[in-house]
C-alpha cells in the first residue's frame, strides 16, 4: 500500500509542476489508474492518511469529488437517472460505507469538499439506495466536539434543503417521515443538551468555540424548518415548547463581546437569528393554531431585535426576516396589535422609513453597475431586501388598517417631501423614501404584465403624478436617482393612469432616450415597452394601437437604435425589448421603415454571432425579426427586402453551427419559409439555391441534429417545407428522410412533441398515397416508445394523431397499416389505449377530432360489426354520447385569424432552446367544416343502420355494455334513432 500512496503522491505532484506536459501525463495516468479495482477505495485511504501531506491529501479530495461527482449516475437526454458506466453496484456500496466516517474526520478545507460528494450522492441514492444514512450521522453525534457535530448536522442540513423547493407530495412525505423516525428523537435531545449548554459557552472566552456553537443551533434550525415547511411533524409538535425555548432565549441575546464592529458578515448568532425568525414566521403562517398562544412573545423579542440593529449590511438579511415575522403576525389573528395609532407611528419611524431609505450600497450600484440595479429594480430581483421588506408590511397594514395607516404614513410623506423642499441637492433621498412610501400605501393588487390592478382610494395618484413625479422627469437638472424612481412611479400606475397622461409623457420618454445616464435611458426604454404592451383591465384589448406611435416612429426608433451606441451598451436587452415592442405594435407602419431596420438588426446579428454572450439580448433580436416577418405576412408585403439581407447572414450562421444562435436562425428561417408558395419556388431560383439546395440538406444532416436545442427549430423547419413544398419533397425521396427524425424522436420523452408536429405537418399538406407505405412503420415506432416508457402525454398525442388519420382517410387504412405489425394489434391498441384513454383529452379542438374519429369508426365500415372488432362498436358509440352529452348543439368554429399577433407574451429562456412567441401559431382545426355534432350522429348512425338492414345492434351492445344498455337505448330513442 505504501507503494501505491507513493505513485499517487509523485502523480498529484506533477500536476503541479507548471509544466503542460507533465501535468497531462500525470492526468493520462491518473485517469487509467482509476480504471483499476478498488481504486477509489485506495484514494479514500489516502485521503484519511494523516501521514501523507495535507496538500497531497486535498490534491486528492478534489479529484475524487470531482470524479465521483460527473460519473456516479449516468443521465439520458430525457433526464432519467441510468446506472454509472465508471463505478458498479459493489463500488457504491462501498463508498457510501466509508464515505461518512472519512468526512467527520478530516481537517475543514478536506471536509468541504467531501460534504460536496456526500450531497451529490444523497441527491440521487437517498433514501432508497443509501438507507442507513441518517443512522450513521446520528449514530457519531454521541460527542462534545462541535468540528463532529456540525458536519452531520451540515450534511443533514444540505439535504433536507432541498425539501423546500420540492411541491408537497405524498412520495415526499414519506421520505419526511422516514428522516423523521431516524433523527427525530436524537435532534430534539441535542437541542435540549445545546440550550442547557449555553451558560458555558456565555463564559468562555473563546470566540470560535462560542461560533461554532451558534453554528449547532443555527444548524438545528435550518434542519426544523426543512422538515416542517410542508407539514409541521408531530414529533416536533408535541416538543414545540422545546424548540420555542432556544428560539426566545437566543433572539433576545445580544453578546456586544461577540459582535465584530468591523466586519460586514453576519456572526454565527446573527445567522442563527435569522434562521430563528424564519422558523417563528413559518409558524405563524402555516401553523398558527399550535403557535398562536406565543406569538405575542415572540412579536416583543422581535421588535427589540430590530431596534437594536443599524443599518450595517451584516445586518440585512435578519432585519429583512424580522421584517417579513411582523408582515406575518399583521395578516394574522393578532393584526388588531397593529391598529393603535401610536403603534403605527412607531412602526413607520422605527421600522418603515429607515429601512425604506436608499442606501449607499444602493447608490453605488447605481453609479457603478447600472445594469445590475436596472435588473434589481424592474425584475425584481431585488424582493429580498430591506426596502422591499418593508413594502410588503406597509401593504399588510393598510390592507387591514387602511384609514389610519394612510392618514399616519401620510404625514410622514408630506414631512420627508418638506424636507427635500429645504434643500433638493442635499435631501434628495428624503423624497426618494416618500415616493417609495407613497407606491406602497396605495397599491392594492399587481401583475407582472400590468403592473398595479387596483389602488387605495384614499390616494390620489394623478394628484401625485402631476405635482410630484412629472416635474422630476421632465426636469433636465433632476436628481439620476429621483428621475428613475419617478419613471418607476409611472412604471408602477401605467396601467391605472389616464392613457392621455401617459401619452402626454411618450415624448418626453422618447427624449430621454438620449440620456447618457445607463439607467434613465433604459428605464425609459422599459416604460415605453410596458405602456405599449398595456392593455385594458376588463377586455383585455391593447390600449394602444399603431396611429398612437404612428407620427413618432421614425424618430423612436433612431433613439432606441442609438443607445446601441453609448459606452457599456451596445447588448443592452431591454431597449432590444422595446424595439421588438415598437415593431410588434406599429404593424403595417413599420413596413414603411423596415428597410433601415432590418439593416441595423443583421449588423447586430453579425456582431453577436462570433461571440454571443447575453441570451436575453440574442432572444429579442430575433423576436424582433419574427415581429416584422409576422407582419410583412399578414399584410401580403414583399418578404424580399427581409430575405435579401436576412438570408446571407443565416447562411453565415448555420455554416459556423452556432450552437446559440443557430435555433433562432432556423426559427426565423421557417417563419420566411412558410412566407412563400410553391410558385415562388418555381419562379425565383434565388429561393430554390438558398432553401432547396443549400438549406435543405443542412436541416437533413444529423450534425445539425446533434444539437439538442435544434430539434424543435428544426422540426419547424421541416413543417415549413412540408407545407410550401409537399410535392418538391416527395419526388426528390426526402419524405423517408424526414420520417427517419420522427423516428428518432419518437422514443424521446423531451422530443415527443416535436415528432407529432411532423406527422401533422404530413397529414395536412401530403396526399396518403405519398405516405401510406411508411404507417406501419410509423406506428411500430410508437408502439415502441408505448413499450418502453407509458406517459399520460404521450398517450394523449397518439390519440389525437390517431383521431386525424383515423378522421380523414378512414379505419381501415389504420386498420391495415397495424395489423400488418401484428395480426389483431389495431384492436388491442383501440380497446387498451384509445378508447381507455380518449376521455381525458379536453381542449376543444381535440376533442372534435376524438369525436371526428369516432363517428368514422362507427359507421364508415362494416369491418368494424364484424369478428374482432365487433366487441368495440358499442364502446365506440359509449364513448361518442359521452361527448356528445357534454357538448353545444354547435361547435365553434375556428375562424380567428392565425396571422392575429395581439398575442399573449409568454417568453421563457433555456440554455437550448427559446421559443420564438412571435412565431407562434394556434393550433389548427383539422375538421373545421365539422360544426353540428348531433346532427352529424343522427345522420352517420341513420345511415349505417339502414345499410346494414338485419344486423343485431340491440343484442350486440346489451352483450358489450349490460350495464349501460338502458341508459344507451334511452339517448338514442330521444334522439329518434332507431335500430329496427
Amino acid at each position: 500500500m505504501n507503494n501505491d500512496f507513493k505513485l499517487l503522491t509523485d502523480l498529484f505532484v506533477e500536476t503541479q509542476s507548471g509544466v503542460t506536459e507533465r501535468i497531462k501525463n500525470a492526468e493520462i495516468e491518473l485517469n487509467q489508474l482509476s480504471e483499476e479495482p478498488n481504486f477509489y477505495l485506495l484514494l479514500l485511504q489516502y485521503i484519511e492518511n494523516n501521514n501523507v501531506d495535507q496538500v497531497y491529501r486535498q490534491l486528492a479530495t478534489l479529484y475524487f469529488k470531482n470524479f465521483t461527482i460527473k460519473n456516479w449516475y449516468e443521465e439520458d437526454e430525457d433526464g432519467d437517472i441510468l446506472p454509472s458506466k465508471i463505478f458498479n453496484e459493489d463500488d457504491q456500496n462501498k463508498i457510501r460505507k466509508n464515505l461518512v466516517d472519512l468526512t467527520l474526520t478530516t481537517p475543514r478545507l478536506i471536509q468541504n469538499q467531501l460534504l460536496e460528494v456526500v450531497k451529490k450522492i444523497a441527491e440521487i441514492d437517498f433514501y432508497e439506495n443509501w438507507p442507513d444514512l441518517m443512522t450513521q450521522l446520528t449514530s457519531k453525534l454521541d460527542t462534545d466536539n462541535f468540528d463532529v457535530i456540525n458536519a452531520i448536522f451540515s450534511i443533514m442540513n444540505m439535504i433536507f434543503k432541498n425539501y423546500r423547493y420540492y411541491t408537497c407530495s405524498d412520495e415526499l412525505l414519506i421520505e419526511v417521515d422516514y428522516v423523521l423516525k431516524a433523527i427525530q428523537e436524537t435532534l430534539v435531545k441535542m437541542l435540549e443538551e445545546l440550550t442547557n449548554f449555553f451558560d458555558n459557552i456565555k463564559q468562555s472566552n473563546d470566540p470560535n468555540k462560542q461560533s461554532q456553537y451558534f453554528r449547532s443551533l443555527k444548524l438545528v434550525s435550518k434542519i426544523f424548518y426543512s422538515l416542517s415547511c410542508h407539514q409541521l411533524p408531530a414529533y416536533f409538535d408535541t416538543h414545540l415548547d422545546t424548540f420555542c425555548i432556544m428560539f426566545e432565549k437566543f433572539l433576545e441575546y445580544d453578546n456586544g463581546q461577540f459582535k465584530s464592529q468591523e466586519s460586514e458578515v453576519a456572526t454565527e448568532l446573527e445567522k442563527l437569528q435569522t434562521a430563528i425568525c424564519k422558523n417563528i414566521n413559518l409558524l405563524t403562517t402555516k401553523y398558527s393554531e399550535d403557535f398562536n398562544k406565543k406569538v405575542t412573545t415572540f412579536l416583543q423579542s422581535v421588535w427589540k431585535l430590530l431596534l437594536r440593529l443599524d443599518l450595517k449590511t451584516r445586518y440585512d438579511k435578519l432585519v429583512i426576516e424580522g421584517i417579513n415575522f411582523l408582515t406575518s403576525v399583521s395578516r394574522g389573528e393578532h393584526r388588531d396589535l397593529f391598529g393603535e395609532a401610536d403603534t403605527l407611528k412607531d412602526i413607520c419611524e422605527n421600522i418603515v422609513i429607515p429601512n425604506l431609505y436608499f442606501r449607499e450600497i444602493s447608490e453605488d450600484i447605481f453609479e457603478a453597475e447600472p445594469e445590475e440595479y436596472i435588473r434589481q429594480d424592474i425584475e425584481g430581483s431585488n424582493e429580498n431586501t430591506r426596502r422591499s421588506a418593508s413594502t410588503e408590511l406597509v401593504r399588510s397594514l393598510n390592507n387591514y388598517h387602511e384609514k389610519a395607516v394612510t392618514e399616519i404614513f401620510s404625514e410622514y410623506v408630506f414631512l420627508m417631501l418638506e424636507e427635500y423642499q429645504k434643500n433638493k441637492t442635499e435631501n434628495w433621498k428624503s423624497k426618494d423614501a416618500a415616493i417609495y412610501l407613497v407606491i406602497a400605501l396605495t397599491v392594492k393588487t399587481k401583475t407582472q404584465a400590468s403592473g398595479a390592478t387596483s389602488a387605495s382610494s384614499l390616494i390620489d395618484i394623478t394628484s401625485f403624478y402631476n405635482e410630484h413625479i412629472l416635474p422630476e422627469i421632465t426636469n433636465n437638472d433632476s436628481n439620476p436617482v429621483l428621475k428613475t424612481d419617478s419613471l418607476k412611479y409611472v412604471l408602477t400606475f401605467r396601467t391605472l393612469l389616464e392613457k392621455n397622461i401617459v401619452s402626454d409623457l411618450m415624448g418626453t420618454l422618447v427624449t430621454l432616450l438620449e440620456s447618457q445616464s445607463y439607467v434613465i435611458n433604459t428605464y425609459s426604454a422599459v416604460l415605453i415597452e410596458r405602456i405599449l404592451a398595456i392593455r385594458e383591465l376588463e377586455s383585455r384589448k391593447p390600449r394602444f394601437n399603431k396611429d398612437d406611435i404612428k407620427n413618432g416612429l421614425e424618430i423612436l426608433l433612431t433613439n432606441l437604435f442609438a443607445i446601441f451606441t453609448f459606452e457599456d451598451e451596445e447588448l443592452n436587452d431591454y431597449v432590444m425589448k422595446a424595439i421588438m415592442r415598437v415593431t410588434a405594435v406599429s404593424k403595417d407602419y413599420v413596413i414603411e421603415v423596415s428597410e433601415p431596420i432590418i439593416g441595423r438588426l443583421s449588423e447586430i446579428v453579425l456582431s453577436i454571432c462570433k461571440n454571443p454572450t447575453k441570451p436575453h439580448f440574442n432572444h429579442y433580436v430575433f423576436e424582433t425579426f419574427a415581429s416584422i416577418i409576422r407582419t410583412f405576412k399578414y399584410y401580403k408585403a414583399d418578404l424580399t427586402i427581409i430575405e435579401n439581407q436576412f438570408l446571407p447572414i443565416a447562411k453565415t450562421i448555420t455554416e459556423l453551427e452556432n450552437q446559440d444562435l443557430a435555433p433562432y436562425v432556423y426559427q426565423v428561417l421557417a417563419q420566411l419559409l412558410e412566407g412563400r408558395t410553391q410558385k415562388d419556388f418555381e419562379q425565383s431560383n434565388e429561393l430554390k439555391e438558398f432553401y432547396f439546395e443549400f438549406l435543405l440538406p443542412k436541416v437533413l444532416d444529423q450534425e445539425s441534429w446533434k444539437s439538442k436545442g435544434n430539434i424543435p427549430a428544426l422540426t419547424l423547419m421541416f413543417q415549413a417545407y412540408i407545407s410550401v413544398i409537399p410535392n418538391l419533397l416527395v419526388e426528390n425521396g426526402y419524405l423517408e428522410n424526414i420520417l427517419n427524425y420522427f423516428l428518432q424522436m419518437v422514443p424521446r420523452r423531451v422530443h415527443e412533441n416535436d415528432a407529432f408536429k411532423i406527422l401533422d405537418s404530413i397529414y395536412l399538406h401530403i396526399d396518403v398515397q405519398s405516405y401510406q407505405s411508411y404507417l406501419p412503420d410509423i406506428f411500430k415506432g410508437i408502439f415502441d416508445r408505448l413499450n418502453l416508457r407509458q406517459t399520460d402525454k404521450f398517450i394523449r398525442l397518439f390519440n389525437v394523431w390517431l383521431s386525424k388519420i383515423i378522421g380523414k382517410h378512414g379505419v381501415i387504412l389504420v386498420i391495415e397499416a397495424i395489423d400488418s405489425i401484428q395480426k389483431n394489434l389495431f384492436s388491442n391498441i383501440l380497446s387498451s389505449i384509445y378508447l381507455k384513454n380518449i376521455n381525458k383529452i379536453q381542449y376543444p379542438i381535440h376533442k372534435k377530432a376524438i369525436l371526428v374519429s369516432l363517428l368514422r369508426m362507427l359507421t364508415d365500415s362494416n369491418v368494424m360489426i364484424n369478428d374482432v372488432y365487433s366487441k368495440s362498436w358499442p364502446l365506440i358509440l359509449t364513448e361518442i354520447i359521452k361527448i356528445l352529452e357534454n357538448v353545444r348543439e354547435q361547435l365553434p368554429k375556428n375562424n380567428i385569424d392565425d396571422n392575429d399577433f395581439e398575442i399573449k407574451e409568454d417568453v421563457s429562456f433555456s440554455t437550448e432552446f427559446s421559443k420564438l412567441m412571435f412565431t407562434h401559431k394556434r393550433t389548427k382545426d383539422f375538421f373545421p367544416e365539422f360544426n353540428e355534432p348531433k346532427n352529424s350522429f343522427i345522420d352517420l348512425i341513420t345511415n349505417f343502420i339502414k345499410n346494414n338492414n338485419g344486423f343485431n345492434f340491440l343484442q350486440l351492445i346489451q352483450n358489450q355494455c349490460p350495464d349501460q344498455y338502458g341508459d344507451i337505448i334511452n339517448y338514442l330513442n330521444n334522439l329518434q334513432i332507431s335500430f329496427n
